[in-house]
C-alpha cells in the first residue's frame, strides 16, 4: 500500500499488514498532489512545481520507519 501525506509532505509504502512501513520520499518544498505508480516508476504531482516528476520506486526508500 502507498500513500502520500501533503501536510508532512511525504510517500510512504507498507505491506498491507502494516509491516515493512517505509519512507518513499519526502522534501521540504514540496506539496505532493498525486502520484501513480508504473513500471517501476513512480510519477510524481506537486503544487509547488509547474510539471510532474518521476524517481524509481525501488531506488529510494530513504529509511526504515518503525511501528
Amino acid at each position: 500500500m502507498y500513500w502520500g501525506d501533503a501536510s508532512l509532505d511525504k510517500i510512504e509504502m507498507a505491506n498491507l499488514d502494516g509491516t515493512g512501513r517505509r519512507l518513499l520520499r519526502t522534501e521540504t518544498t514540496a506539496h505532493y498532489f498525486a502520484f501513480t505508480l508504473h513500471g517501476g516508476n513512480i510519477y510524481i504531482t506537486d503544487w509547488a512545481r509547474p510539471t510532474s516528476v518521476y524517481f524509481p520506486l525501488y531506488v529510494y526508500y530513504l529509511e526504515q520507519v518503525s511501528k
